[in-house]
């Protein structure tokens, strides 16, 4: 469930969006995007920014079944635009879903993914979402971004609420791929050292997490939150000097391929 407060992450969808757009003052939109292989900068700014609209179509709407969303996942386009054009762009869509979700109110239940997400389910969803892309735009102009560590702890959170829910076989086929690793004894301890810890367990056939660390876990990723976020959305490896992984090595290799979105 979400940790921070609603009001803040509405802040955060247009903060984040912000300090992304500080970033594009004559950029080349042609650019590779590490974290997100096939894309190029301009790519990963309309996916971003349709995203955007998507969501705010269905706060909203407060839709009961979510509108089709082909345009965020066909994002090729013009990357010999403007890049600050394209960056005003993207600001006014996170400007239009923050003013969506703060005229429905965190109780308001638009369609969500989750059961009883509703509108704090995309609240919170995108700006972590923002987050991360504005982590893919730093990183590909050579740039390494700041990360407050209360909301990259919640960004830990939720990936493991999303990769452990029932719809995630569905959306990508992480959980199924983790009830293959199922088996006595293996749970994995993530370890935020400059914030909480969260037990995952897949002793049982349907993954679970909770925000615990268990003395007997069979596997500890390690490290400060903002990089064990990076971590778990494959933005930095495993094997990074701030990750320490300790115990079963390959339960942990097996565990990050095999919640990778596809």
């Amino acid at each position: 469930m979400p940790a921070l407060r609603y009001k803040r992450y509405c802040r955060e969808i247009v903060g984040q969006t912000f300090e992304l757009q500080q970033e594009l003052d004559a950029v080349d939109l042609h650019q590779p995007v590490d974290g997100c292989p096939r894309w190029s900068l301009g790519d990963l700014l309309r996916h971003l920014g349709y995203g955007h609209r998507w969501a705010t179509e269905i706060v909203r709407e407060e839709a009961k079944k979510p509108p089709s969303d082909e345009r965020l996942r066909q994002v090729q386009g013009d990357d010999d635009q403007d890049a600050a054009d394209l960056g005003y762009w993207l600001a006014q869509g996170a400007t239009g879903l923050t003013t969506a979700l703060r005229a429905v109110g965190k109780d308001a239940k638009p369609w969500s993914p989750l059961p009883d997400g509703g509108a704090r389910y995309w609240a919170r969803r995108y700006a972590l979402e923002t987050l991360i892309h504005r982590v893919d735009v730093a990183k590909t102009l050579g740039r390494r971004p700041d990360i407050d560590a209360d909301l990259a702890a919640d960004g830990v959170d939720e990936w493991l609420e999303l990769v452990t829910a029932p719809t995630a076989d569905g959306a990508n086929g992480r959980r199924g791929e983790l009830r293959k690793m199922v088996g006595k004894g293996r749970t994995i301890a993530l370890v935020a050292t400059d914030g909480p810890t969260w037990t995952l367990d897949l002793s049982h056939r349907r993954p679970t997490y909770r925000p615990v660390k268990t003395k007997k876990a069979g596997a500890t990723i390690a490290a400060p939150a903002a990089e064990l976020l990076l971590v778990l959305h494959r933005r930095i490896p495993v094997q990074h000097k701030r990750v320490k992984v300790s115990g079963d090595k390959d339960l942990v290799r097996r565990f990050l391929k095999g919640s990778a979105r596809s």
